[in-house]
């Protein structure tokens, strides 16, 4: 399984995502944690969408069993059923 195909199978049509900003995930009591895979448009070699592990603060600093993907672009991120390490496997 590629990155993409993960992608896909957890975003599935979209139609249960929904926006969430950082500072939404802060209020909720979550941190983006500092380990990230960084996916590059191929044109331009910019990051175009980020997943991010996110860390429970009030739960020990606990990976969680959902991630976020981030789209530089919008500036807005959706959260995914993963955990990080799901999609770090297949990156």
């Amino acid at each position: 399984m590629t990155l993409i195909q993960a992608l896909d199978e957890a975003t599935g049509d979209g139609s249960t995502l929904k926006n969430v900003g950082v500072p939404e995930l802060a209020f909720l009591g979550y941190r983006l944690g500092k380990e990230q895979i960084v996916m590059s448009k191929k044109d331009t070699n910019r990051p175009s969408l980020i997943i991010h592990k996110i860390i429970d603060e009030e739960k020990e600093n606990r990976e969680l069993e959902f991630c976020y993907l981030f789209s530089v672009a919008s500036n807005q991120g959706v959260i995914l059923p993963r955990s990080y390490e799901h999609f770090k496997a297949v990156a």
